[in-house]
């Protein structure tokens, strides 16, 4: 569930994606890009604009109308085959459909021509990770905190992902990376506690939820945690 929303979250963080200037890149042709994906041949849009277009598509993703907004963004990369938003969006409608394969292999075209960017690594990181693909999934996190150290997002994303994993030392570390970049999000340090917990770090716990008090969370609000404290297994 935390993985569905994280991606949610990256979606709709994505306003400042979503109107960048696109330019430059060339995503292969539009019958590589497009022919494949689209489900009908004719212009169904040829009235609305490109950006009409992708209003339209947005329409359809807030409704989860998937199939529907992938159709228009594969219309989009036809008659525009250098879009990366499109790219970008139809690999998400894939997602959703769980169309992993689709998916993967439209953030593996973005990122063959764009490598660092983030949009495109954290999706298919989240991609990678529902779809079992730890490996891959693992490399792309480590990429993102290795070329984007100031984004929680990149900490966050490599948490669940070794949290996933096991490596509770690991995630719990990256974590408190995250709530160190911003120490308004307390759900990032309640994480990293609820690990310590679990790795029977009791005084790194208390410690963490000491430090939540003094910043004024009420302590009432933290009793679960602290009561896991005198617990033989918390």
């Amino acid at each position: 569930m935390r993985n569905i929303l994280l991606s949610i979250s990256l979606l709709l963080s994505l306003s400042a994606f979503s109107q960048q200037k696109e330019e430059g890149v060339s995503v292969s042709s539009p019958e590589q890009n497009s022919a494949n994906q689209e489900t009908v041949i004719d212009d169904p849009y040829a009235g609305l604009t490109i950006e009409q277009r992708f209003e339209k598509a947005a329409e359809y993703m807030d409704d989860s109308k998937w199939q529907a907004a992938k159709d228009i963004y594969s219309n989009i990369l036809r008659l525009s085959p250098s879009s990366y938003r499109a790219l970008y969006f139809r690999a998400y409608a894939n997602e959703r459909m769980y169309h992993y394969g689709l998916a993967r292999a439209d953030y593996d075209e973005l990122l063959r021509t764009d490598p660092e960017n983030f949009h495109a690594l954290s999706g298919r990181a989240i991609l990678n990770q529902k779809d079992s693909h730890f490996t891959e999934a693992l490399d792309d996190a480590n990429l993102l905190v290795e070329q984007y150290p100031d984004s929680i997002n990149a900490w966050v994303i490599r948490a669940n992902i070794e949290e996933q994993l096991g490596h509770l030392a690991l995630a719990e570390f990256d974590y408190m990376q995250a709530y160190q970049l911003d120490s308004s999000k307390k759900d990032y340090i309640l994480q990293a506690i609820d690990l310590q917990l679990k790795q029977k770090k009791k005084e790194d716990a208390k410690r963490n939820l000491d430090r939540l008090v003094k910043a004024g969370v009420p302590k009432n609000s933290l009793k679960y945690y602290y009561k896991r404290i005198n617990l033989r297994n918390p």
